[in-house]
């Protein structure tokens, strides 16, 4: 068997597209995400609905066995456990239960060697604009008070025409250079977090044709989810999400291995105040918009999330239709097909 281990339910979460586990070993009592959440998320995560999930705790209440079992667990195991016990589980539905490896996309030592540079990846440092925002576009700023425009000054006539010349002979005319051809990647793809779909389809009118693809998530755990799933460039954090729940989120967001090498972009409704200003800062948001979006400054946005990701690295993620179609309803391709296990 090969293990691959993660720290928490988060972390675990994020991880799933790219272990493509055959079992899953929970423990309950986790932090940012325990083990109850994480296994109602792979639940309902399309292609993982039979995965064999084995709860292995220290609650070993009646209550606590009986939420086990409804959150989705094949197996409760109690702590302190016998390893000879867990591992004859196992066994069972790789023999009696015929399980079905699933093809992997990556092997262990790559698995492994992705792990090791997500750890290692420094934070990206807040983005620093090529010019200075105006004061009606910093929303930390209070409000300018009135100004009174400047006088007009009359536009100068224009200089005469200089003195015409003999015709020289027109020079032959030059081949256009022909222009290197470039390779079309991907567009950044960003998950905003925001109950607001007003917001969604702001973002989306902001952005240059072709030049970005929005997802939106209307909670912290679809955000985070659909951060998993859909593997985002960035994660664009409403400030006013339902419930107060934005500074919890980008806590999250920034600790998760996968995630701190991502963008974390902040988009406010209104001008903040300093113990707002502070705590953004500290989480360490690569820029802060405030409503309504200027499409000229998220355009420059747009391009300085290409500067500081991984612009190749966006073809092998899933496609963009395919993303669209799952929001739509639909199941991912290929998920549904054949169970992991028949008994």
């Amino acid at each position: 068997m090969e293990v691959v281990t993660a720290v928490n339910g988060l972390d675990a979460l994020m991880k799933l597209e790219r272990i493509e586990p055959d079992f899953i070993i929970s423990d309950v009592m986790m932090p940012e995400m325990d083990g109850w959440e994480f296994v109602k998320r792979v639940r309902q995560r399309a292609g993982y609905e039979q995965t064999p999930v084995v709860y292995l705790t220290a609650l070993t209440s009646r209550d606590d066995m009986k939420k086990g079992y409804e959150t989705g667990a094949d197996v409760y195991l109690t702590k302190p456990y016998d390893p000879a016990r867990l591992k004859k589980n196992l066994e069972v539905f790789i023999h009696q239960f015929k399980l079905v490896p699933r093809p992997k996309r990556l092997s262990l030592e790559e698995i492994e060697a992705v792990d090791r540079s997500q750890a290692a990846a420094p934070r990206i440092a807040p983005r620093v604009p090529a010019q200075p925002l105006a004061e009606e576009d910093d929303p930390f700023q209070p409000t300018p008070a009135a100004k009174t425009p400047p006088p007009r000054v009359a536009p100068k006539p224009p200089p005469p025409p200089a003195p015409r010349t003999a015709v020289e002979p027109a020079a032959p005319p030059r081949r256009p250079t022909p222009k290197p051809k470039h390779e079309r990647l991907p567009p950044p793809r960003l998950v905003v977090a925001t109950g607001d779909r007003r917001l969604i389809a702001e973002l989306q009118e902001a952005a240059p044709a072709g030049r970005c693809e929005v997802v939106g998530a209307a909670n912290s755990a679809s955000a985070m989810d659909k951060t998993s799933l859909y593997d985002p460039d960035a994660l664009v954090l409403h400030w006013q999400l339902t419930g107060g729940h934005a500074p919890a989120l980008a806590q999250l967001f920034i600790e998760s291995p996968t995630c701190r090498a991502k963008p974390m972009i902040v988009v406010t409704d209104k001008r903040l105040g300093g113990g707002d200003r502070r705590m953004i800062q500290s989480l360490g948001a690569f820029e802060v918009l405030r409503r309504p979006i200027k499409p000229t400054l998220f355009g420059d946005l747009l391009s300085d999330i290409d500067q500081v990701t991984h612009p190749r690295e966006r073809v092998n993620r899933m496609a963009w239709e395919e993303v669209e179609r799952i929001e739509a309803g639909g199941q991912p391709n290929g998920s549904g097909e054949e169970p992991l296990w028949t008994g």
